[in-house]
């Protein structure tokens, strides 16, 4: 069943910037020489292939994750998602931000050609970033790029988490063995032990080296950090149980997933984040977009700020409804960002009003509890319409509902007063009496600061700035509260304790990145102190704190 094209040399598939599709029928034997046949038609047509034959494979732990169940249902083939990792296909599209009309016509033949197959799976990646066998992180330009528009191929994309790392070593074949020198199974029992948390083991024989693979999904907002810190596990594992290895990883952004035998047509009533950021286009030419989100994503989804610079280049309004001053400063950074890429303008066409959701417990405002819109031109009772965002287990954006125009209706007349002059883009409203309840409260301190201050007093400002732009960055995207500055630190309130610990770790690798590109402005080292526990929110003159709850209550 194996199958390369000549010029398809090792390595041609995971060139940076380079585009493919592959094509899984491992759950439907009967597909399998039609398969072979298929790619070797693609590499008469100038798209070079491959097929391999997998000589075992193990399932790992990720795929039983809540948040990843879904991704993994649509990018396993069969029609009861049954995996049997029998062959793995691949066809290079070349060099490309976006599939050519050509490539696009090749992907419209494929999923015509198993329309009639319940289960077949149809994915088309791009090669984002690589890590090589020096631990060098390499990445293309631009790194990410909105996705495929699904209504041009007419068909409906599944949902999946936008990101995929395969983690890779080679060992060489010693003669006289026939058995490969590490047991997937054992692999995997050890990869786990280390928390990486991946989606399976993959083993192929290539002859004169047996090759692993892993295979795992992430968001947009970690796999940098993802992939390097798996890579630096495996680096020391594989230094301890083997002689000789060549280990890199393949960051791959998804363009697009499909699976046969679902219904063709795409369901207006529920849209994937490529989907919705496709209706945010149809925002008219200086129209008008609200945005309802604890965590938004104009600033790391690449469909989403695509949508977002055409419709600012067309005189589109945006206003954010925000729930922290973390939020606020980030949003303040995005738009600096999208200053450069489209104009000037952009400082005028994006407002913030901050408001508190969570201390409200009135049905005025109760239905913004934990809950993220997306409205299009919400003063005109004939263009209005909105979605509501789903989060899965793990906070990330999944899918949107739309709005039925009751709900619409009276989440506008919600937000409408907070735009009002006289409240000038702030709402902070009466704080209730509120349960106690659990929290992650973390603290960080800057060591050595004060003889810092002493040595440096003419910058020590630019390094609080830089700190703090870092700090709300980062612990806005955990959808924490910058509850109070302590000097030179911080309270921060999360969640999770996992949220809190995820963060702590973006911090320091943050002023890691931040020191090395600007050693004149340096942020001294860190100390971070997590507690998780009973915590009730008061209100202080510095505005909202936490405390611990009175023991005599």
């Amino acid at each position: 069943m194996d199958y390369r094209s000549t010029g398809a040399v090792p390595g041609h598939f995971r060139r940076l910037g380079t585009m493919h599709v592959h094509i899984d029928a491992g759950g439907l034997p009967e597909l399998m020489p039609r398969l072979r046949s298929l790619i070797v038609g693609l590499e008469e047509r100038g798209f070079l292939g491959k097929v391999n034959s997998i000589t075992r494979a193990i399932e790992g732990p990720q795929r039983s994750d809540a948040a990843f169940v879904e991704t993994y249902r649509h990018h396993t083939p069969g029609p009861n998602a049954w995996e049997q990792f029998e062959v793995f296909s691949t066809s290079s599209f070349g060099e490309c931000s976006q599939p050519t009309d050509q490539a696009l016509d090749v992907l419209k033949d494929i999923l015509d050609q198993f329309a009639g197959d319940r289960g077949a799976v149809v994915e088309v990646e791009r090669v984002a970033a690589t890590i090589s066998t020096a631990g060098e992180w390499n990445q293309a330009l631009p790194a990410l790029v909105p996705s495929i528009n699904d209504e041009q191929l007419g068909w409906p994309r599944s949902n999946t988490y936008p990101i995929e790392i395969h983690h890779a070593f080679d060992i060489r074949k010693d003669q006289g063995t026939s058995a490969p020198p590490i047991d997937i199974q054992q692999l995997l029992l050890d990869t786990t032990e280390l928390g990486l948390e991946l989606g399976g083991w993959f083993l192929f024989d290539k002859g004169t080296e047996w090759s692993y693979r892993s295979s795992q999904f992430c968001s947009y907002d970690d796999y940098k950090d993802t992939a390097q810190e798996s890579h630096a596990q495996l680096q020391r594992h594989l230094s301890k149980v083997v002689r000789e290895w060549k280990l890199w990883a393949l960051v791959e952004q998804v363009m697009g997933v499909w699976k046969t035998g679902r219904a063709h047509h795409i369901d207006r009533a529920v849209l994937t984040v490529p989907q919705i950021a496709r209706w945010e286009k149809m925002c008219p030419a200086d129209g008008e977009f609200w945005v309802v989100a604890a965590n938004f994503l104009g600033d790391r989804d690449p469909d989403v700020r695509d949508a977002m610079k055409q419709n600012l280049s067309e005189g589109v309004v945006y206003t954010y409804f925000l729930h922290t001053f973390a939020d606020v400063r980030r949003l303040r950074q995005l738009a600096e960002d999208l200053t450069a890429e489209v104009g000037p303008n952009v400082r005028n066409q994006i407002r913030a009003v901050l408001f508190s959701a969570e201390s409200v417990a009135s049905s005025t405002y109760g239905q913004l509890l934990g809950a993220d819109y997306f409205i299009t031109t919400p003063r005109s009772k004939e263009t209005q319409a909105g979605y509501r965002l789903r989060r899965n287990s793990r906070g990330h954006v999944t899918t949107a509902d739309a709005m039925n125009s009751r709900e619409l209706r009276r989440l506008i007349d919600e937000l409408s007063p907070l735009l009002e002059p006289r409240i000038q883009g702030v709402f902070l409203p009466p704080l209730l009496a509120e349960p106690e309840s659990q929290r992650a409260v973390m603290y960080t301190d800057l060591v050595g600061s004060t003889e810092r201050q002493e040595h440096h007093p003419a910058g020590w400002e630019r390094v609080l700035e830089a700190y703090d732009q870092i700090v709300a960055t980062e612990v806005s995207k955990f959808a924490g509260e910058v509850v109070k500055g302590l000097g030179d630190g911080y309270l921060l309130v999360f969640r999770q304790p996992k949220d809190a610990l995820s963060c702590a770790r973006k911090l320091q690798r943050r002023i890691d990145e931040h020191n090395a590109a600007r050693p004149v402005v340096l942020i001294p080292p860190q100390q971070i102190a997590i507690d998780y526990g009973a915590v009730v929110r008061a209100e202080r003159s510095h505005g909202y704190d936490y405390s611990p709850p009175c023991q005599d209550r």
